[in-house]
């Protein structure tokens, strides 16, 4: 997060002990952030396979490529997108739903956008 908003690790990690929530702490430290050229709007394919390529990276060198990867999203994310990547990443999404229903959306809408 630090690299990706700018903001500065001590204040990140008091809001993260003052909110409990890496989500939270993501969406509100990108709704200040600024870019000279914005990025290409995320799609539910791009952040699958980029959470694919995260999961699947191993070997040496790779905690830069992830984290790379990982701040391209959350530089690319709009409104409360960086809640949700961050939470995905975490794995505690906070959406009170089981996962088969989540991925059975998530097909739904790939379908609906691609289909």
């Amino acid at each position: 997060l630090v690299s990706a908003t700018g903001r500065n690790l001590a204040k990140l990690k008091e809001d993260y002990k003052k909110t409990g929530d890496l989500g939270d702490v993501a969406a509100a430290s990108r709704t200040t952030q600024k870019t000279m050229f914005p990025p290409p709007p995320l799609t539910v394919r791009k952040v699958f396979a980029e959470m694919r390529t995260i999961a699947k990276a191993s070997g040496k060198n790779m905690q830069t490529e992830k984290s790379s990867r990982i701040q391209q999203m959350l530089v690319a994310s709009k409104s409360v997108e960086a809640k949700y990547i961050a939470r995905a990443l975490q794995g505690k999404l906070r959406i009170h739903l089981a996962d088969k229903t989540v991925l059975a959306a998530l097909a739904a809408a790939v379908e609906y956008e691609y289909g």
